[in-house]
């Protein structure tokens, strides 16, 4: 009996405690502080010799004051420090507050930045780039003297070579949702190049879907591109990879050297010439839109997006 007492007298004390622990014990321990930027200029573009400005939502959970900083580290693309600085914020219990943050003048190019919140029981950062007048970004390498002659005389090569687009359906391949096709097309020099086509089995008759084109990185094989509702996806295999290597075939090692003493022979020119015959069968077939192409890669896949955005006005968007 007197243990069962004891229990309950403990309990009491544990309730006791609760009741009379100060409010700001007992609640200021639980909560976050929220926050989201907000570019003052559209997608975080600047314009030249403007201020990089933010508005800052800052909403305080806690049911205590929340006293600290707001800071930002701004470095370049390759990581390089170029200045930081930091403004005083106080929030109030449950509260929320819009706190602006004025950095320098930045040169022309791309930037990162991260912003720390720095506050009584909360810390945070959040990772963002920013752009200052972009439409002027320049590479740092001149163009060569031959270089639009070059990519001119090149895709006139492309163009004198019959494409003999085939299109191959690969039931076993094909799920509830989408269609698979093999395509193979003929491209620069006569090789043959494949990509794998993916379209959507609820597509409306005579629909024109999007073309959502993936291109490969460096020694990957492409394959069949799965669950993207309302596009037609395209996965492409330039020469050398996957299953369009009957000629071209060097090792993985080798690729980025194959034939890189001769600009007329080296890899990557015929590499790019697929991606320009890709764009060349989009065009061709009723069942895409060519107001909206994409292109998209990692690696090497980048760069051949970057590229064929570069020498072909169909691409729409490139990311």
């Amino acid at each position: 009996m007197f243990t069962l007492k004891k229990y309950w007298l403990l309990a009491l004390l544990g309730v006791f405690q609760l009741f009379v622990t100060p409010p700001i014990l007992a609640q200021g321990m639980a909560g976050d502080v929220l926050i989201k930027e907000f570019p003052l200029s559209g997608n975080a573009l600047f314009a030249k010799d403007s201020l990089v400005s933010y508005n800052f939502n800052l909403k305080n959970n806690y049911r205590i004051k929340q006293e600290g900083t707001l800071s930002y580290s701004i470095t370049t693309p390759h990581g390089k420090f170029l200045t930081k600085s930091a403004i005083k914020v106080s929030l109030d219990p449950l509260s929320s507050n819009i706190v602006r943050l004025d950095m320098p003048t930045q040169k022309t190019g791309f930037y990162k930045v991260n912003f720390m919140l720095n506050v009584s029981d909360y810390d945070d950062t959040i990772r963002r780039v920013f752009g200052v007048d972009v439409n002027h970004i320049r590479s740092e390498y001149a163009k060569p003297a031959d270089f639009d002659a070059f990519w001119k005389q090149t895709k006139l090569a492309l163009a004198a070579i019959p494409p003999k687009f085939k299109i191959i359906p690969k039931p076993s391949l094909s799920s509830d949702n989408d269609d698979i096709y093999l395509v193979e097309m003929q491209s620069l020099g006569n090789i043959t190049v494949r990509a794998w086509l993916t379209l959507p089995k609820d597509r409306k008759p005579d629909e024109k879907l999007p073309a959502y084109i993936m291109l490969p990185g460096y020694g990957a094989e492409m394959v069949p591109f799965r669950g993207v509702p309302h596009f037609a996806c395209l996965s492409l295999n330039v020469r050398g990879l996957g299953n369009s290597k009957d000629i071209v075939k060097p090792t993985r090692d080798q690729y980025i050297t194959e034939g890189i003493e001769d600009k007329n022979k080296y890899i990557y020119r015929g590499a790019l010439m697929d991606c320009v015959r890709l764009l060349d069968f989009v065009n061709a077939r009723p069942e895409f839109d060519t107001t909206s192409v994409f292109v998209t890669g990692g690696s090497m896949g980048a760069y051949l997006a970057l590229a064929l955005a570069g020498i072909d006005s169909r691409v729409t968007l490139c990311c």
